[in-house]
């Protein structure tokens, strides 16, 4: 909820993206799902149609399929929560950083192809909103080609200090697609002479990935005593005889 409040005052459209997708269009979106129980490592195949998504990015691009844009309705901005499903397992022993189900709130943009990197520095500035207000320690990194998706051609990650582990670990990404997702969802801009030329550009990135972002908190604001101080920000979401801390379980 505090993300989507910080997400919807920064113009973002809120909505709630499917969790169960066709498999066609997480395809179309990058992801390579097979018709096997478990798909690509990623997601669930439920049927030869469909599958769990993974991330909320897979409904919010499936809302561009076959959409013939102006170029005044762009750019579009939506922030979606919905329930995701993985089926990794933890390398680390825990299963609160990686589990098979999960709420997360997600960031999504179409825009025109000259609005691509401003649009990028704003998402970037809206996924940080979140961490910054939560006060939490970590790190943006520019991540590498070998590191990225078969959609993206940038990315960027936020990871979070995680002082149990000793390391950094990743709580949310960024990922600036161009027009690799609009030319297989076929999303086109009328331009000019009104015909639809132009394929949009898509992004997408984590606003808040629960479990992870419940790692950070847990361990950054522990005290001394073994109490976990909330933060002030997510205080008014809590009972009021939950939000001044936790105490852990023994």
């Amino acid at each position: 909820m505090y993300a989507l409040a910080l997400l919807a005052r920064r113009g973002f459209t809120p909505c709630t993206p499917p969790s169960l997708v066709y498999w066609h269009i997480a395809e179309r979106c990058g992801f390579q799902p097979r018709h096997e129980n478990i798909s690509d490592g990623n997601m669930y195949k439920i049927s030869d149609e469909s599958v769990l998504s993974a991330t909320g990015e897979i409904g919010l691009a499936g809302t561009l399929l076959g959409r013939r844009l102006l170029p005044k309705q762009l750019p579009i901005r939506y922030v979606g929560a919905n329930a995701c499903f993985r089926p990794e397992v933890s390398s680390q022993g825990s299963g609160l950083y990686r589990v098979h189900q999960f709420s997360k709130v997600e960031m999504f943009a179409a825009c025109m192809p000259d609005q691509s990197e401003s649009i990028f520095t704003e998402l970037q500035q809206a996924q940080l909103a979140p961490f910054e207000g939560l006060g939490l320690s970590g790190r943006l990194l520019e991540m590498p080609s070998s590191d990225l998706g078969a959609a993206a051609h940038r990315k960027q990650d936020v990871e979070a200090w995680l002082p149990a582990s000793g390391e950094y670990g990743e709580v949310a990404s960024l990922s600036m697609c161009g027009d690799y997702q609009s030319r297989r969802l076929n999303a086109r801009v009328i331009v000019g002479d009104g015909t639809p030329r132009i394929f949009a550009h898509t992004l997408n990135g984590t606003a808040c990935a629960v479990p992870r972002i419940l790692c950070a908190i847990l361990e950054q604001c522990q005290c001394e005593d073994g109490s976990v101080q909330i933060p002030h920000v997510l205080r008014p979401y809590l009972p009021d005889h939950v939000a001044m801390n936790v105490k852990p379980r023994k």
